[in-house]
């Protein structure tokens, strides 16, 4: 029901406070919205919703609203409307510090990243029309491809995740690829449905790593640097103590 709620106390010992629920992405005359996706940025949040068709119910695509603050109506920052695809591609995105949006997706016949510079934004992408302005990075993608996660160093390379090679890729800035991380496999530190990314860091580490939800062994992994695995966090194993 598109709702956000706002709680303190997450850094205490005595338990969540719910401070307040908040709704978000309302409808309008043409589309209905579905968030699925919160990434804090340095001045506020952005939301990823799941766009659909008024008359028909049926997926038409996505948008990412930035909230500076969730009281407030957000500024539409990407809007990408995917109706000739079949079946409906997949997206992930990731924004930089300098407000720079990057998206992945798996549409075919795009390419892997597009690179959507703050100056350009607000914009609309519909299907493969691509705008002045808007840098297309790393290759083709396929019908086969399967991107299921994606995130960037402080570096500025970048990481996708994918379902089709059950390994993780890393590429250059400009997109071109780096090197593949992990292997395929059911043993330990082995990817099975490698999903999310995003940098972690433990205790143990003096630094964050690569980590990903590795959904078909049901456990996440942290690489180092140069794609080995360092630590395997498995909560099942040992039942969540």
């Amino acid at each position: 029901n598109n709702t956000v709620l706002i709680i303190s106390g997450i850094a205490k010992n005595d338990g969540l406070k719910l401070e307040k629920r908040i709704r978000i992405e309302p409808d309008d005359h043409k589309y209905y919205y579905s968030a699925t996706e919160l990434q804090a940025v340095d001045d506020g949040i952005i939301v990823k919703a799941n766009i659909y068709d008024q008359k028909t119910k049926e997926f038409s695509g996505y948008r990412l609203n930035k909230y500076f603050s969730f009281d407030k109506k957000p500024k539409v920052i990407f809007t990408f409307i995917t109706t000739n695809f079949d079946p409906d591609p997949d997206l992930y995105f990731n924004a930089a510090q300098n407000g720079d949006l990057f998206i992945l997706s798996n549409a075919p016949g795009l390419r892997n990243v597009l690179k959507i510079p703050k100056s350009v934004q607000p914009v609309l992408i519909e299907n493969s029309s691509i705008p002045a302005g808007i840098q297309q990075l790393g290759e083709k993608n396929i019908d086969s491809t399967g991107w299921m996660g994606f995130t960037r160093s402080s570096a500025g390379t970048f990481f996708a995740s994918s379902s089709a090679t059950e390994r993780i890729i890393e590429f250059f800035s400009d997109g071109a690829k780096i090197k593949d991380i992990g292997m395929s496999g059911f043993e330990k530190g082995e990817l099975l449905a490698p999903g999310n990314l995003f940098f972690a860091k433990m205790p143990s580490s003096p630094t964050e790593l690569l980590t990903v939800a590795n959904r078909g062994n049901r456990n996440w992994i942290q690489f180092d640097s140069d794609g080995t695995p360092e630590n395997i966090i498995a909560p099942l194993d040992s039942g969540y103590s």
